[in-house]
């Protein structure tokens, strides 16, 4: 695998090899869905995912809480 042992180059790699299985999900008629609990995460998931779906939370302790909005929401989708 390239870019796994490359320092600065690795998190590159990850982030558009995720995005291809992102897009073949969707050429698959799976609608992708992405959450991170990380405070850097804009950086990194604007990229990764596009116009796809995604949330960034800051802080873990507002996950309970916030997943079974998210679920609501993204089951009403279909």
């Amino acid at each position: 695998d390239r870019g796994y042992s490359r320092e600065g180059v690795e998190k590159e790699y990850a982030v558009h090899d995720t995005h291809m299985a992102l897009v073949e999900a969707r050429r698959k008629d799976i609608i992708p869905f992405c959450l991170t609990v990380d405070k850097a995460g804009h950086d990194y998931l604007k990229s990764m995912c596009g116009d796809m779906g995604y949330e960034v939370l800051t802080d873990i302790w507002s996950l309970p809480e916030r997943l079974p909005m998210l679920y609501r929401q993204l089951t009403a989708i279909r």
